[in-house]
């Protein structure tokens, strides 16, 4: 076990910064800007220090990406023919996701509005720049990462175990036709992959209060839609499904946000039970709609 003597004689740990710059300038004020923060944190003996590794041009930079060997990746807007917004979308392309930061002189709502879509962390007008503006810019990018990367890896297990559930899982778009399925759903429905995908979804159910159920989904104060209905296989066959539906809202301001989840089970051997106290089914569909509802 290290003793405090041996922590505090540690040497810090380097966060290493890619800075995309083609303007000497630019890149001495970066650099003046990051050895007073190392001096800092060297007096205050603290756990890291800034590492950075400068490119000139914009192949120059698309080479060390492929590498993904930085931390933090600052880039300048104006790059030879390209914009740093051409690069990062390339760089996604080729597996590298950042973070990324835009460093530029246009205070232009334009070019933030065009570099949030992209995901990128941060635009920064470069004679705001501070040492404190960069640390604070660092540590939130770093932060954010992992917890983005924390939400990707729940996601894959999560979808992992979509994937293998024993029911009909479905994801709808807004006019309710079918986008995607999970690996139960064709032999649940009774259907291949593809003759589902992209079919309506309420082509299939026989139901005499069909439209009462469909009204339910453009009533946005309904989160969780819960019907039993009659589907119609291929072969004619007729099966007893219980449906758990979520709205897929991905922040679109609509009753019908980004779609829907239907979650189904099917009950035609189990038809007697009594889906009101059937408590232990009933809370895995839910759970499971909302889960996949948020993460898909």
């Amino acid at each position: 076990m290290a003793t405090n003597a041996q922590e505090e004689n540690a040497a810090p740990s380097p966060i290493r910064l890619c800075f995309v710059e083609d303007n000497q300038t630019d890149v001495f004020v970066f650099n003046k800007l990051l050895n007073k923060l190392n001096a800092q944190a060297e007096k205050n003996k603290a756990s890291h220090i800034y590492t950075p590794t400068v490119i000139n041009t914009y192949d120059d930079a698309l080479k060390e990406m492929k590498k993904n060997d930085y931390d933090v990746y600052f880039i300048d807007f104006s790059l030879d023919k390209h914009t740093g917004l051409d690069l990062i979308q390339t760089a996604h392309h080729i597996g590298c996701h950042g973070p990324f930061i835009i460093l530029t002189h246009h205070d232009h709502k334009d070019y933030y509005e065009a570099s949030a879509a992209l995901g990128i962390y941060d635009y920064i007008i470069k004679t705001e720049l501070s040492p404190s503006v960069i640390d604070r810019t660092i540590t939130y990018a770093l932060n954010r990462k992992k917890i983005e990367n924390a939400l990707m890896f729940e996601k894959r297990c999560f979808n992992h175990v979509i994937s293998k559930i024993p029911y009909a899982i479905v994801q709808i778009d807004t006019d309710f036709n079918i986008q995607r399925l999970n690996n139960a759903a064709p032999h649940i429905l009774g259907y291949l992959d593809k003759d589902l995908e992209g079919a309506n979804i309420f082509d299939f159910f026989k139901s005499h209060d069909k439209k009462a159920i469909i009204d339910n989904f453009f009533d946005p104060n309904i989160e969780l839609i819960s019907f039993r209905s009659l589907w119609r296989t291929e072969s004619g066959e007729e099966r007893t499904i219980f449906w758990d539906c979520v709205r897929r809202y991905q922040g679109l301001n609509t009753p019908r946000g980004g779609g829907f989840v239907f979650i189904g089970k099917d009950m035609t051997q189990d038809i007697r039970i009594d889906y009101d106290e059937s408590d232990e089914d009933g809370d895995l569909l839910d759970n499971s709609a909302e889960g996949f509802g948020n993460l898909v």
